[in-house]
């Protein structure tokens, strides 16, 4: 009975992964929009407002929105709102978190660092230009590109500037991060490297068309180019791995898994394969795309202009369920503790919820999964020999003692 609930306490601790949500936009910092939550097709309104939303981000403290002209924080169990913090033009961009500093930027121009527990501003600091890239904070560190080219660093902590750099162009695509390496890409088709930490400009590179919508990290940098092209970056050099075009322009940004690149365009959803870009599979809706694709599971979600959310085979493309909304989705939805968050354009929020069952773990998972089980047969093993030798011990010290004594010698003859 002990060795069971050592191992049961050992499948708590270690296999049981723990459910949070996403705490920036598009899931991480590559912003690869990818998780291993499953959801169903039920789906319930949590929160209505009164202005268009963009896609919502989470930590332990509460749900950050943003509505209008106005960063939204709802409480993470009945989603009532804490508190609302406005500014004089619109928050087109969702908001990112740094050590409970809520950091948000608005088409006027000002980034704000708001504190999560309550909302009130602790910085601001003016970019100019109208802000369409959502921020994202690494190191301590937060960035912001805008519409007047500019890209800076701050300190998230202060507002204050550590490094800023003039792109060729206008900024609108979120910037993306992978290995302390930051990608930015501008209206002009260049993207741009740098040091994260130093802003160090470490190569630059031709996309061949303006880059309007985000941009992915991960084994590649992948860039949604204007005309309906996507390419693939080597992360180290800027060299094209491949690039292919798929109809019209890309919408939002890309869902991006360990095998699949999947992207919006028009009333179409593509699967490529993100070794060499070929088209695995395209499905078709009666309307276009309305928000950017996000990855649940093995599934790929997607909302369009008819008001649906539907749910792809992420290998096949093969519909698997849809929903009926009161609104069309916008931006990007989110994966939360709670489910997958969708924002609507009439500032409505609905919550699709986790799936029972739950999806097979991911490669790197299984592999982290593997070494945890080897450790756990390793030790178990080491127990079971030494309790073998302590009861082996135990049990000749028994018979030893039971042994009847034999009479002493008797003594020599004189």
């Amino acid at each position: 009975m002990d060795t069971i609930r050592l191992f049961s306490i050992i499948l708590v601790v270690f296999v049981v992964p723990l459910v949070a949500g996403w705490p920036v936009y598009r899931a991480d910092l590559g912003r690869t929009a990818q998780c291993e939550e499953i959801v169903e097709p039920s789906i319930v309104l949590v929160a209505q407002f009164d202005a268009p939303l963009t896609a919502p981000i989470e930590n332990t403290e509460g749900l950050f929105i943003g509505c209008g002209n106005a960063i939204v924080k709802l409480d993470l169990e009945n989603f009532v709102e804490k508190w609302k913090v406005k500014a004089s033009n619109r928050f087109l961009a969702a908001p990112c978190l740094w050590n409970g500093v809520v950091i948000a930027a608005a088409m006027d121009g000002y980034v704000r660092g708001l504190d999560s527990s309550n909302g009130r501003e602790l910085w601001s600091y003016r970019i100019g230009g109208q802000v369409f890239a959502s921020p994202l904070a690494w190191s301590g560190l937060v960035f912001i590109a805008s519409s007047n080219s500019r890209i800076v660093a701050l300190n998230a902590s202060t507002g204050e500037l550590v490094w800023g750099f003039k792109a060729s162009g206008k900024i609108t695509s979120s910037p993306a991060l992978r290995n302390g390496v930051l990608y930015v890409a501008s209206w002009t088709g260049e993207v741009d490297a740098f040091n994260a930490s130093t802003g160090e400009l470490l190569w630059t590179v031709r996309a061949g068309g303006a880059v309007v919508s985000t941009l992915t990290a991960a084994d590649k940098v992948y860039v949604p180019i204007d005309g309906g092209v996507i390419a693939a970056l080597d992360l180290r050099s800027g060299d094209e791995v491949w690039s292919v075009r798929i109809g019209g322009d890309v919408l939002g940004g890309l869902a991006v898994g360990e095998d699949f690149v999947y992207a919006a365009s028009e009333n179409k959803l593509y699967a490529l394969n993100s070794s060499n870009g070929s088209i695995l599979w395209m499905a078709e809706f009666r309307e276009k795309v309305s928000c950017s694709p996000v990855i649940a599971g093995s599934y790929v979600i997607v909302g369009t202009h008819d008001k649906y959310l539907f749910c792809l085979d992420g290998v096949k493309g093969i519909q698997v369920w849809n929903i009926s909304l009161g609104s069309t989705p916008v931006d990007s939805p989110s994966m939360m503790k709670s489910g997958l968050l969708v924002p609507t354009e009439q500032g409505e929020l609905y919550l699709v919820s986790r799936a029972a069952g739950e999806e097979k773990p991911s490669q790197e998972k299984l592999h982290e999964l593997s070494l945890y089980f080897v450790i756990f047969l390793i030790i178990a093993v080491l127990v079971l020999i030494i309790a073998v030798s302590v009861i082996t011990l135990v049990l000749f010290k028994k018979r030893r003692s039971r042994r009847p004594k034999l009479p002493p010698p008797p003594p020599p003859p004189p």
